[in-house]
């Protein structure tokens, strides 16, 4: 009975929390998310040139050439504009100098840009209606450009989380080997470095980490 007596604390203090496990515990994180950023370092340094470039969709939805057929369109209709505006102007000037001194050229001159007027005046539903169908199309391709552009960068963001959680993963097993190899030896040595109490809750912390980092 005294033996067990004498024995049974010393088993209890092994077992239990020391300073040297918490040491232990956070070198063990401290290295888990080192191992981690630099794995995410690697894997975007190695993928960014594969990464998907928002101009590529635009050219292929054919954004560019319906943007500058949409300035056309406007370019188009704003010189009709200024067209009617400078035939309205001289058919004022043509009507003032009939008021002053009435002749027959002036009269079928000023008829003569009336008609022009009209018939440019006639053109302004139509040229309105190509600006609308061309600011239309490029809305809908830019936007269709863009749903593809983020669906291909979801996915690119997606396989580059994957293979950093395989490399921090391989990484962490790697360490957590380590880990208890050293965890052995101090607790043989020292009798102080339980494997459990730096492992099992570093692991439950690399784990939340992980989750995280594929969530955010």
């Amino acid at each position: 009975m005294n033996a067990v007596l004498a024995h049974g604390p010393m088993a209890v203090q092994k077992r239990a929390v020391c300073w040297l496990d918490i040491l232990l515990f956070a070198i063990f994180v401290t290295a888990g998310l080192w191992l981690w950023s630099g794995a995410d370092r690697f894997v975007n340094e190695e993928r960014r040139e594969r990464k998907p470039v928002g101009e590529t969709y635009e050219h292929q939805a054919n954004v560019p050439f319906l943007q500058a057929g949409f300035a056309m369109a406007q370019e188009e209709l704003k010189m009709l504009q200024n067209k009617i505006f400078e035939l309205r102007m001289e058919a004022t000037r043509v009507a003032a100098e009939i008021e002053l001194s009435p002749q027959h050229e002036q009269r079928i001159k000023l008829q003569t840009t009336q008609t022009i007027v009209r018939a440019h005046e006639a053109q302004v539903p139509e040229k309105m209606q190509q600006v609308a169908k061309a600011a239309n199309a490029t809305f809908l391709a830019k936007h269709s450009a863009e749903l593809a552009y983020h669906k291909a960068i979801s996915a690119f963001e997606f396989a580059n989380k994957m293979r950093v959680l395989a490399i921090g993963f391989g990484c962490w097993a790697i360490l957590a080997l380590a880990t208890w190899l050293v965890c052995g030896a101090l607790c043989k040595r020292l009798g102080h470095g339980s494997a459990s109490h730096v492992l099992l809750p570093g692991s439950v912390l690399m784990a939340l980490a992980s989750l995280y980092y594929v969530v955010k």
